[in-house]
């Protein structure tokens, strides 16, 4: 069974990871996140180091510019872009 990923930019992020920017974008902590989703923060802090490695950055800011150019909106709804013509 594969687990269903969503477009970001050139790299491919599951919907957990989907979840975790998302709240990210909408202001929320690492344990705000982890709260909001039912996890510890160590398991956060676990999805946020790979996101970073995925996106090639270091900071918090860069993730929410880098989010909010890749379907996010300020609110944090992600909206993945249009899939490409079959055949094209």
């Amino acid at each position: 069974m594969t687990q269903e990923t969503y477009p970001f930019g050139e790299h491919r992020f599951t919907a957990r990871q989907i979840e975790v920017i998302s709240l990210v974008v909408q202001g929320h902590t690492r344990m705000g996140v982890a709260i909001g989703l039912g996890l510890t923060k160590s398991t956060v802090d676990n999805h946020m180091r790979i996101i970073y490695l995925k996106l090639g950055i270091h900071s918090l800011g860069a993730l929410i510019i880098k989010a909010l150019h890749n379907g996010f909106d300020r609110d944090g709804r992600y909206t993945p872009p249009p899939a490409p013509p079959i055949g094209g």
